[in-house]
């Protein structure tokens, strides 16, 4: 791992980039001491920086005392992407402006996306495990969500549902997953 840039935050956090080989990534520390480390991730890959994201992160550092570090899933956020992988992001916008199904695109976009970022987060997925699922996520097959919670193979995993769309998750769960992590992780 190397860090490429720091920066002290208004709320104490240091907020590290770093790369991993040629992942990069951010980590989010409430100080110099050594902390128990949060992955923090979204399925459909995005952007290490997508603000909700970077949200929990700090929340949990601040208040919580735990760092947090998030990467940009293959082909998203700052890695690189092939010409396939441009063409289905491309394929999805234009479905999606136009009004068409998109689930046929999404599912060539997310599920070699998903097969290409599986060994990178197996070893600590199998470790304390929170999951969240939003009921009525309009981009995300329920049952498939649920299917996915079953193949992770932590000793300790947890699944918060709650009703509500895809951007919807309450932020008590933000403080309901920092008990859960201090439980497993202090």
């Amino acid at each position: 791992m190397r860090f490429t840039a720091a920066q002290r935050l208004d709320d104490g956090v240091l907020e590290r980039e770093f790369t991993l080989g040629e992942i990069p990534g951010i980590l989010w520390t409430p100080g110099s001491e050594p902390a128990p480390l949060i992955l923090i991730g979204h399925p459909g890959g995005f952007h290490k920086r997508l603000p909700r994201l970077v949200a929990r992160a700090r929340h949990y550092a601040a208040e919580y005392g735990f760092a947090a570090a998030a990467i940009d899933a293959p082909g998203c956020g700052d890695r690189p992407r092939s010409a396939a992988e441009e063409q289905a992001g491309a394929d999805l916008r234009r479905a999606k402006e136009a009004g068409e199904p998109i689930e046929e695109i999404l599912e060539a976009f997310i599920i070699p996306m998903v097969e290409k970022a599986v060994p990178e987060w197996r070893t600590t997925l199998d470790a304390p495990l929170q999951f969240l699922l939003q009921w009525d996520d309009e981009g995300n097959d329920r049952q498939q969500v649920l299917d996915l919670f079953d193949t992770f193979g932590a000793k300790e995993k947890t699944l918060h549902a709650n009703l509500g769309g895809h951007t919807g998750t309450p932020w008590f769960e933000v403080d309901g997953a920092a008990r859960f992590f201090a439980r497993h992780l202090k």
